[in-house]
């Protein structure tokens, strides 16, 4: 199946990760950028994207908080999950351009207050 030769990039931790991705973004169509609600970057979510008929196309987890991919243009469902909170996604890509998604989750009340 194709869904394993979907090409993806994930990081944008450090200055280093953010200048790569700014160099290999014109390769791909799909950006998500993965935030809490009070703006620190989150990584590690879970990555689950099925095409318009529900094939699951691409399953990884993001290394960082920038994850980019190239997908066929059409429409897509992601399924997008941080710390057993999953968030969910309509979207189409084109053949050209990048689309950028931003999701953010809320602080569990249990991590207690954000550090400074």
């Amino acid at each position: 199946s194709w869904a394993q030769d979907v090409p993806t990039w994930s990081g944008g931790i450090g200055d280093e990760s953010l200048a790569e991705m700014r160099t290999k973004q014109a390769e791909f169509n799909l950006k998500f950028v993965f935030t809490m609600m009070e703006g620190d970057f989150v990584a590690d979510v879970a990555i689950k994207i099925a095409d318009a008929k529900g094939k699951v196309v691409l399953e990884k987890t993001s290394d960082g908080p920038v994850f980019m991919t190239k997908l066929p243009a059409g429409n897509y469902e992601a399924t997008l999950t941080f710390d057993g909170v999953a968030q969910t996604r309509k979207f189409a890509v084109g053949a050209k351009g990048i689309r950028t998604e931003q999701l953010r989750w809320k602080r569990s009340e249990a991590d207690g207050p954000a550090m400074l």
